[in-house]
């Protein structure tokens, strides 16, 4: 049985493989805490920017307070309001993962966003996903993910 509290840890899983591609296409891999929060805030806000068209704003809102729930079950330090408003929302998430060390900042980013496609998937299906991800980082995830059909 999977732990549902950490969703990266199923081997082979597409939606774990992109989302960690997209982290670091976006510089949340890097060096430092710094980076990776930076990286891990940007990847965010275009997720959410993006998917936001399918699900609508309020919709992407809530999946993404959802996923952050559930990943604060591994990461209890990630604390935002959520009722914050977006700009609020990627201060407090960059703040949070700027004072762990990079690793575990690294892995709580790769859990938060793979807990948001997760849900998303799980409401129009991981094909959808993956060729939305692959309109927004078109030359920077791999082929699989322009290639999967519904």
């Amino acid at each position: 049985m999977t732990d549902p509290t950490n969703p990266i840890a199923v081997e082979g899983d597409p939606l774990v493989t992109v989302t960690r591609e997209l982290l670091e296409r976006e510089g949340a891999f890097g060096e430092g805490a710094s980076e990776v929060a930076a990286g891990a805030v940007q990847a965010s806000e275009k997720l959410c920017a993006h998917l936001g068209r399918v699900v609508g704003q309020l919709g992407i809102s809530t999946l993404f307070v959802r996923s952050l729930f559930l990943t604060r079950a591994r990461f209890p330090w990630l604390v935002l309001d959520p009722h914050a408003g977006p700009d609020g929302r990627w201060q407090a998430l960059r703040s949070c993962l700027e004072a762990q060390h990079a690793d575990v900042a690294r892995e709580a980013s790769l859990c938060l966003v793979t807990h948001l496609l997760r849900l998303i998937a799980g409401l129009i299906g991981d094909a959808l996903v993956l060729r939305l991800l692959a309109e927004v980082w078109p030359d920077d995830l791999p082929t699989r993910t322009k290639e999967v059909t519904p």
